[in-house]
C-alpha cells in the first residue's frame, strides 16, 4: 500500500493507489452514485445515505461530513466506502465519527484489503486533524478495524430485531403471553386507533410527546430541526413514516419508522405517560410489525439498547426477537475503555437529574446546549 503525500486533501482523490483503486472524497455531484452503491451493498443502511449527511449538517453546526470511497478507476465505479463526520466541540473535543446519532454505520467493503485501505485513510485523517479519537459504529466486530489497532468499547449495546418470516397472526403466538400478548389485547379493548402522520403539525405533535418523555426520564432531546430535516429528506422516497396512537381524537403516543431495503427501524417511539396504563407502546410496536410485514419488509428493528437498561432489554426480548451486539470501535485503543464508562459515571447521572428536574424552558436550553457537543 502506498501513500502519495503530494495530493492535496481537498481534491477529489486522496492518493491511496492500489491496483487502480484510489481513496477519494466524493463531490456532491456524485452523491447519487454513492446512494446507488449503498442500496446494492449487503450492509448498506439508511445511515450510510447522503440524505443522513444532509439532515445532520443542516441540524448541527458542529458536525460536517464527507463520503470517503475507494474508487476503481478501471471500472469507473465505487467498490467500498464509509461516511466520516468531523465533530468539533469545545467541551468534548474533536473526533471522527462514522455516523452521528445512528445505530450503526460500518465500512461498506468487499474484502479485508479494502477495509485496510479505509482504516489507513481514517488514521492519517485523524493525525492531520489532531482529532481526539476515531469512532466507528458497526453491527459486528470488524477484522480490518481490529487489525488496525482499533479498540472495542467495553460497554455493550444490543440490537434486538424481529425476522418477519411469518404472518402477524403466526408471529404473535411466539410473543411472551403476559408481557406482550395480553397488553396488545388490552390496547385493542381500550379502543386505541392507528393514524399515519402526514403533516408538519403531526410531526410537531410527535416531537412534543418525544421531548416530554425524554425529560421525564432525565435525558436531553434532539432538536426539532433534526426531525424536520429527516422528514423533509426521506419522506418523498417513503423511507420515513410517522405512526400515531390515537385515543378519543388525541395523540397519546407516536413512533418514527425508518425504512430501507429489507429493514424497518423503530426510532424515537414514546407515549404520553398519563396514558401508559393503556399499553400505548405495545400498540405502536404491534402496529409497526403489521405495517412492515404487509409492505414486504423482512426485518423489524427495535433499535439499540444498553445492557445497563435491563427493563428495556427484557421488553424487547419478549417480542421473540433475535439479538446481536452493536460494536463501537475506537482509535486510539485507549478510548474504548473511557467511552465504556460513560453511563456509569457520576457526571452522566448528575446530568440526568438536572434534565429531569429542570423547568421546561431551562430543559429546552439544556438540551440544545448538550446536543451541540454530542455525536
Amino acid at each position: 500500500m502506498e501513500y502519495n503525500q503530494d495530493h492535496d486533501i481537498q481534491h477529489f482523490f486522496y492518493g491511496f493507489d492500489l491496483k487502480m483503486k484510489t481513496v477519494s472524497v466524493l463531490s456532491e455531484e456524485s452523491y447519487t452514485q454513492w446512494d446507488v452503491f449503498v442500496e446494492r451493498h449487503p450492509m448498506g443502511s439508511i445511515y450510510h445515505l447522503s440524505g443522513w449527511k444532509k439532515a445532520l449538517e443542516e441540524s448541527f453546526k458542529h458536525i460536517r461530513g464527507e463520503l470517503v470511497v475507494i474508487w476503481n478507476e478501471a471500472e469507473d465505479g465505487i467498490v467500498a466506502g464509509l461516511p466520516v463526520y468531523h465533530v468539533d466541540s469545545r467541551i468534548t473535543g474533536k473526533r471522527l465519527v462514522s455516523a452521528p446519532f445512528a445505530n450503526f454505520c460500518e465500512p461498506l467493503i468487499a474484502d479485508s484489503e479494502a477495509g485496510g485501505i479505509l482504516c489507513d485513510y481514517l488514521i492519517r485523517r485523524y493525525q492531520r486533524n489532531n482529532s481526539g479519537c476515531i469512532e466507528v459504529k458497526a453491527r459486528a466486530r470488524s477484522a480490518p478495524l481490529v487489525d488496525a489497532k482499533f479498540g472495542i468499547a467495553t460497554e455493550r449495546n444490543w440490537h434486538h430485531f424481529l425476522p418477519l418470516d411469518a404472518s402477524p397472526e403466526l408471529l404473535i403466538k411466539k410473543f411472551h403471553k403476559k408481557s406482550v400478548r395480553v397488553p396488545i389485547s388490552k390496547a385493542q379493548k381500550n379502543g386505541l386507533q392507528l393514524r399515519i402522520g402526514t403533516s408538519e403539525n403531526d410531526l410537531s405533535l410527535f416531537y412534543e410527546i418525544y421531548a416530554n418523555s425524554r425529560k421525564r426520564i432525565g435525558l436531553p432531546s434532539l432538536p426539532y430541526r433534526f426531525f424536520e430535516m429527516l422528514w423533509g429528506v426521506f419522506r418523498p422516497s417513503d423511507r420515513i413514516q410517522l405512526i400515531m396512537c390515537m385515543h378519543q381524537d388525541a395523540a397519546i403516543g407516536a413512533s418514527l419508522l425508518l425504512k430501507f431495503k429489507d429493514w424497518v427501524f423503530i426510532e424515537y417511539g414514546h407515549d404520553v405517560f398519563e396514558f401508559r396504563r393503556m399499553n400505548v407502546n405495545h400498540f405502536l410496536d404491534w402496529e409497526a410489525i403489521k405495517l412492515a410485514h404487509n409492505e414486504g419488509f423482512k426485518y423489524l428493528s427495535f433499535g439499540r439498547t444498553s445492557d445497563h437498561n435491563t427493563g428495556l432489554m427484557a421488553y424487547k426480548s419478549h417480542w421473540a426477537t433475535s439479538a446481536e451486539t452493536f460494536v463501537t470501535h475506537f482509535y486510539p485503543e485507549a478510548f474504548s475503555a473511557v467511552e465504556g464508562e460513560k453511563e456509569t459515571s457520576w457526571k452522566y447521572h448528575l446530568a440526568r437529574k438536572i434534565c429531569k428536574s429542570a423547568p421546561p424552558g431551562l430543559y429546552r436550553i439544556l438540551s440544545a446546549t448538550i446536543y451541540r457537543h454530542l455525536k
